[in-house]
C-alpha cells in the first residue's frame, strides 16, 4: 500500500528482480525503475506483479505544476502524467512480463528523459481500464536525441523496444489514450526501430496503435506494427493534427507533420469504420498484407 508515496517501489539497480508483489496508491508510479544520465538500469526483470490504482498525483490529467512529486508537472511537451503504473525510464535490456496493469491513470511507460531507453521487452501483460492515458505508451521526451538528421542513441531516444502479445483494452477513455502509443513531442525527440507484435487491443480511447509525430527534426522511422489482433479502437477521436481529424473508429493511426515510414503487415484488423488512417506524409510498407474484417474503409489517407 504506496499511499502518500512517490512511488510503491523504485529500481536503482541493475539486474534486479521484482516479482509476485500487489502496489497500490502510489501518487506516481507503481513501479519505478530509473536510471541516470551515463547509467541506464540493465537486467530488471518486473515479472508476476499485479500494479492497480496507482499514478494518482494528477486525477483529472491536466496541466499541472504543484505536485510535491516532480514527475505530475507538467513542463515544455512534458504532459505531467505521474509516470504511469510501470514506468522504464533510461533502462535497457530489461523485461516487463505477466503482470496486471489496472485502473491506474496509465498503464506501462517507457521514456528518455535523461538518457536512451532501449531493448527492452514489454510481454504476456494484461492492461486495461487505465482511463486517463494509453495502455502502452513509448515515449521520446530528450530534445537531444536526433539531431542533424542523426539519431544520437547514447544520449536519448526510445527504441529497439518490443511489445509483444499483451492484452490492451479499455484505456484512455476518459482522457486522451491509445493501445499502444508510439511519440515524440520536441523537435529531437526519437522513438524509432519498435517492434509491436502479436497483441490483442481493443477498447481504447485512441487508435489501438498510435503513432505521432508533432514536430519537424523528428525521428519515429523504422517502427513496425505486425501480427496484432486489432478490434473497436479510436472511440473518442483523433484530433491532434486539425485540420485532418479522425473522429471515427479507427484500427491503427499514423499521423506525422513530416515524411516518416513505418511497416504495417499482418495485422488482423476489425470492426472498424476506418482501418488504418494515415497522413500523406507517411511512407506505409506492407499494406495489402492485412486482414479487414467488418471495416468500412480499410486505409484512408487524409489529404
Amino acid at each position: 500500500d504506496a499511499t502518500g508515496l512517490n512511488n510503491g517501489v523504485q529500481i536503482l539497480a541493475s539486474n534486479s528482480v521484482i516479482e509476485g508483489f500487489t502496489i497500490e496508491s502510489a501518487i506516481g508510479e507503481g513501479i519505478l525503475v530509473q536510471g541516470t544520465p551515463g547509467a541506464p538500469v540493465t537486467g530488471v526483470t518486473v515479472e508476476g506483479n499485479t500494479v492497480e490504482h496507482n499514478d494518482l498525483g494528477n486525477p483529472t490529467g491536466g496541466p499541472i505544476g504543484s505536485s510535491s512529486y516532480p514527475e505530475c508537472n507538467a513542463q515544455g511537451l512534458v504532459p505531467g502524467d505521474c509516470g504511469e503504473g510501470i514506468h522504464l525510464m533510461v533502462a535497457h535490456d530489461s523485461s516487463v512480463v505477466a503482470n496486471q496493469v489496472a485502473n491506474n491513470s496509465g498503464g506501462i511507460l517507457l521514456s528518455d528523459e535523461f538518457g536512451p531507453t532501449s531493448g527492452n521487452l514489454i510481454a504476456f501483460n494484461n492492461v486495461y481500464g487505465n482511463t486517463l492515458d494509453c495502455g502502452i505508451t513509448v515515449v521520446g521526451h530528450n530534445s537531444g536525441a536526433f539531431q542533424n538528421g542523426q539519431a544520437q542513441p547514447s544520449v536519448g531516444g526510445a527504441f529497439n523496444n518490443s511489445i509483444v502479445s499483451n492484452v490492451i483494452s479499455g484505456n484512455g477513455l476518459a482522457g486522451q489514450g491509445a493501445g499502444v502509443i508510439l511519440a515524440t513531442g520536441p523537435p529531437g525527440g526519437a522513438v524509432y526501430n519498435n517492434m509491436v507484435r502479436a497483441n490483442r487491443i481493443s477498447d481504447n480511447g485512441l487508435g489501438g496503435v498510435t503513432v505521432h509525430s508533432h514536430a519537424p527534426g523528428q525521428d519515429l522511422n523504422g517502427n513496425v506494427i505486425q501480427d496484432n489482433l486489432i478490434g473497436t479502437n479510436n472511440l473518442d477521436g483523433d484530433f491532434d493534427f486539425s485540420p485532418f481529424v479522425d473522429p471515427f473508429t479507427t484500427g491503427v493511426t499514423v499521423a506525422s507533420v513530416a515524411p516518416l515510414t513505418i511497416t504495417i503487415q499482418n495485422n488482423v484488423i476489425s470492426n472498424n469504420t476506418y482501418g488504418i488512417w494515415m497522413l500523406r506524409t507517411v511512407s506505409a510498407m506492407g499494406l495489402g498484407s492485412n486482414l479487414f474484417q467488418q471495416v468500412t474503409n480499410p486505409v484512408v489517407i487524409a489529404s
